[in-house]
């Protein structure tokens, strides 16, 4: 299995990614001879407490992403209410280190206000770490992710 390891940063699980549209999405602008975003840069930050990603709504609005559906979800500042989250599809792409070797998963996302308050782009759910090995070396300040 095709592995990193990082470096945490301040403590964080921090991932470089790209997003970009889904290759449906991208078929469907082809046929329509429309422009294809080209895919963006992505800060990450892995929250195995965070069951759906969400990516920063300037992203979404950059890659012109289609809604496909809502979730209703609970954050740490709604409390006990639950929230109504627009979902989008995007395409992620990780590259491996020491190959030519690329990850592309098509995921469901949740729209946020990510980069706002936190700096980051991408809140990395287990909706997609559920398909990867992930572990945290805490003495090391450094963690894994197989994929």
């Amino acid at each position: 299995m095709p592995h990193l390891t990082v470096p945490c940063s301040d403590h964080q699980c921090l991932l470089r990614f790209n997003v970009g549209v889904t290759r449906p999405r991208a078929n469907a602008l082809k046929e329509a001879r429309l422009e294809i975003p080209d895919p963006r840069p992505a800060t990450a930050l892995i929250d195995s407490g965070a069951s759906i990603s969400v990516l920063d709504i300037t992203l979404i609005r950059a890659l012109q992403l289609t809604l496909t559906g809502s979730v209703r979800i609970h954050t740490p500042t709604t409390g006990s209410q639950s929230v109504n989250r627009l979902v989008y599809d995007i395409s992620i792409h990780l590259h491996h280190q020491d190959s030519s070797y690329v990850v592309e998963r098509a995921v469901p996302v949740a729209a946020g206000l990510l980069r706002q308050s936190q700096e980051i782009d991408l809140l990395l759910g287990t909706d997609i770490l559920r398909h990867c090995l992930f572990l945290l070396d805490g003495p090391a300040d450094t963690f894994l992710l197989g994929f």
